[in-house]
């Protein structure tokens, strides 16, 4: 048995099926012209502003993570195993304007102590680079011992150092659950780049 379809129910079926497909296609166009804006957008002179905004970069290394980061800051955590706490982090921060090393050390010094809850004993410092756009600048990481006298749990590795630039400055810290294993964020620390200057 043949079922007969009117013409004017083939008529009706055929404009459907055409209004379908004029929908699909300015639906795909659509999309496609969204894409193309969206990728000219993402390349665009504004974009690349936001994208120049984070300051540094780390180049990954073995058992250390990149943590947070912002337009003038990043932490670096010392495990790639997230689900355990890491025994050391680091950290940079620019800043605007000079900074006398010697002085901020002298400072740091004076409030650990003044405190009175920590005993403080000074370790070798260590000469550490980070790269620039410039090549290599050196600084000076101040290394410290903490002792807690009532007994609290800290984190008793500490480092601190400064690097100088044109325009501002870069405050570097390290710490560790202890002061042995701070040479351990050595290698981290010079991983570290500031992609602007």
């Amino acid at each position: 048995m043949t079922l007969k379809l009117s013409k004017t129910f083939r008529i009706s079926v055929c404009v459907i099926v055409v209004a379908i497909l004029a929908v699909a296609v300015l639906f795909a166009t659509g999309i496609i012209s969204t894409v193309k804006n969206t990728q000219e957008s993402a390349n665009s002179p504004e974009s690349a502003k936001v994208a120049e905004k984070e300051l540094f970069s780390f180049i990954d290394i073995e058992g250390w993570r990149k943590g947070p980061s912002n337009a003038t800051s990043m932490a670096v955590f010392g495990n790639d195993d997230l689900t355990k706490v890491s025994p050391c982090f680091i950290s940079v921060e620019y800043k605007k304007g000079t900074v006398d090393e010697n002085k901020k050390h002298l400072d740091n010094l004076e409030t650990l102590t003044e405190t009175g809850d920590f005993d403080v004993e000074e370790l070798q410092a260590a000469t550490l680079g980070m790269q620039t756009t410039k090549g290599k600048a050196t600084y000076s990481l101040h290394l410290l011992r903490l002792n807690s006298s009532g007994g609290q749990d800290i984190m008793s590795g500490n480092g601190l150092g400064y690097l100088q630039l044109s325009d501002g400055y870069i405050k570097i810290t390290a710490n560790c659950n202890t002061a042995e294993e701070l040479p351990s964020t050595f290698p981290a620390l010079e991983s570290i780049k500031i992609d602007t200057f």
